[in-house]
């Protein structure tokens, strides 16, 4: 029986209760979900016994969340990691908590195997310690992002950030196998001759398939991050000049109020605010394609698959999307991609999308979503770390 635990940046139900109440800089679902699935999958099998050491992953008190304590919480030999919740004093707090609690599981050998989600400071930390004082134990890092300092689209990239991320490099030359989002962290993580895996995405396959149209209204839904750089503004200005088709929109970031202008002058724009997933879903239900519009510009989209990939996939709607390096080419043969990023090129090509037999896009969407549940379940996934880890 190999005992795995599973050191992950997520939420507990109260934890995420007081995430959306509490949280100034909004909830980041997407690796949570990540880690969810993962862990749900190895929690699926009999031949491995999973704990799970968390931090929910919020903003410090009081800049950018409204609770100055997170509570430690305890289910058997799951344990939530309270902390004071203050910049700098949170992750002395965390390591510290996280040695002493691995250290009440950890028994030094080759059938216990720690897996961390991400470069987070603590987890790197407390891991290399760990490591060095059971040398046995394998270590595995998940890393689904690009490496801290060394990604031109970081905003605040600062000689102290760059001495951070190479520390927390250094830190992990100790961690024995990694578990990648792209075939393009090999290079930052300096994993070298380290054994990896690619893990891109883990869906849900449960997802029910969205409502299919036999015919299109020209509907295209976005759901997600309204910021200028994930090329949400040009997207907008593409639809003012593409009057036979629709913009349904919803979520929140910078761009926020330009889209709200533009809804109230363009009547194919509309603007839905922050929804819920399920007010969310019902929208999908009601759209013809589904679209992505983030670019493949700047190194930082080699090191991302979008999770919104996966789950416009599992919804059986065409999807349209920019071909991103860190997306595998075995997606193409189920994507819709656009290759200009202009206003005028967006139009262009979406026009051409909606001229063309719609039927076509539907046979293709419905080939990827089985695709992602014959080879992208959390079991499959669980199936493909443990065959790694244990091989």
């Amino acid at each position: 029986m190999k005992k795995i635990l599973f050191l992950g940046l997520l939420f507990n139900e109260r934890s995420l209760y007081d995430a959306y109440k509490c949280s100034k800089c909004g909830v980041q679902m997407a690796p949570h979900i990540y880690q969810k699935r993962i862990i749900d999958g190895i929690r699926n099998r009999s031949d491995t016994e999973l704990s799970l050491l968390s931090v929910p992953p919020v903003g410090s008190f009081p800049m950018n969340y409204k609770k100055p304590i997170i509570k430690n919480e305890k289910n058997g030999w799951d344990v939530q990691v309270g902390f004071i919740n203050f910049p700098i004093i949170k992750h002395k707090i965390q390591k510290a908590k996280i040695i002493k609690e691995i250290e009440k599981r950890i028994s030094d050998s080759k059938d216990f195997i720690i897996i961390l989600y991400s470069l987070y400071p603590p987890f790197v930390y407390a891991a290399s310690e760990i490591k060095r004082r059971y040398p046995n134990v394998h270590i595995s890092l998940i890393q689904t992002d690009a490496v801290p300092g060394r990604n031109d689209m970081e905003r605040y990239m600062t000689k102290e950030r760059i001495r951070v991320g190479n520390e927390l490099i250094n830190k992990s030359k100790v961690f024995d196998s990694f578990i990648i989002l792209s075939k393009y962290l090999d290079e930052p993580l300096e994993i070298e001759n380290r054994k990896s895996i690619i893990l891109e995405c883990v869906c849900d396959k449960n997802q029910k398939e969205n409502c299919r149209k036999e015919s299109s209204d020209n509907i295209f839904l976005y759901s997600g991050t309204l910021d200028k750089e994930f090329g949400v503004e040009n997207l907008i200005n593409a639809f003012k000049k593409l009057p036979e088709a629709q913009l349904w929109i919803c979520g929140n970031g910078n761009c926020k109020e330009f889209l709200i202008n533009a809804a109230k002058e363009y009547g194919n724009i509309k603007y839905f605010g922050f929804l819920t997933q399920a007010e969310v879903n019902d929208l999908r239900d009601k759209c013809d394609y589904l679209i992505n519009p983030r670019t493949p510009t700047g190194t930082y989209t080699k090191y991302s698959f979008p999770s919104k990939t996966a789950e416009y996939m599992m919804s059986g709607k065409p999807v349209v999307m920019y071909k991103l390096e860190g997306v595998p080419d075995e997606y193409d043969d189920y994507l819709i991609y656009l290759n200009d990023s202009t206003p005028d090129g967006i139009a262009e090509e979406l026009s051409m999308i909606i001229k063309a037999d719609y039927g076509i896009y539907l046979s293709k969407a419905s080939k990827g979503r089985k695709f992602m549940l014959e080879n992208k379940t959390s079991d499959i996934a669980a199936e493909k770390i443990i065959r790694f880890l244990t091989e």
